[in-house]
């Protein structure tokens, strides 16, 4: 089994709102999840949101591009609740690769990552459209954001 393997897995689970879930985390280097060639198109200071799962107060590290960002403690209540917190990243120009890790206990369940960037908002501008949003599913994000200009 994948627990006595210390292997992930993705798990259905109706109470995500991507409806799927990475679980049995952690416990080595390699029992981790990455996110790689997350585009950023300037580079710059973004929000990194993690939606994740735990009924117990459990730990990972947030990695950007090889460098510790923070490590983080996270318990959402109950095994059926997604609870979020959010880290400032910073991301260079062009690809960058993501990591959430535990390497000696289990890491909380992860729902969806959600990248947005932090803007210092121009006079000229007024919204960005839309919210990005990186799901556990998939290995390749690309992130862009669109402005709408005042009239």
């Amino acid at each position: 089994n994948n627990q006595a393997a210390k292997t992930g897995i993705y798990k259905y689970a109706d109470y995500c709102p991507s409806g799927l879930k990475a679980g049995w985390l952690g416990q080595s280097e390699s029992n981790e999840l990455q996110w790689r060639d997350v585009y950023s198109h300037k580079g710059g200071k973004y929000e990194l949101t993690i939606a994740c799962i735990s009924g117990e107060n459990r730990t990972m590290a947030v990695d950007v591009n090889g460098q510790r960002v923070q490590t983080i403690s996270v318990s959402s209540g109950s095994w059926n609740t997604v609870a979020k917190k959010t880290v400032s990243i910073q991301l260079k120009k062009g690809r960058n690769t993501i990591r959430l890790s535990n390497a000696t206990g289990w890491m909380p369940d992860i729902d969806y990552i959600d990248v947005r960037p932090v803007f210092q908002e121009p006079a000229s501008m007024t919204a960005r459209i839309p919210p990005l949003r990186a799901k556990v599913m998939g290995s390749v994000v690309v992130l862009s954001t669109f402005w709408m200009r005042r009239m």
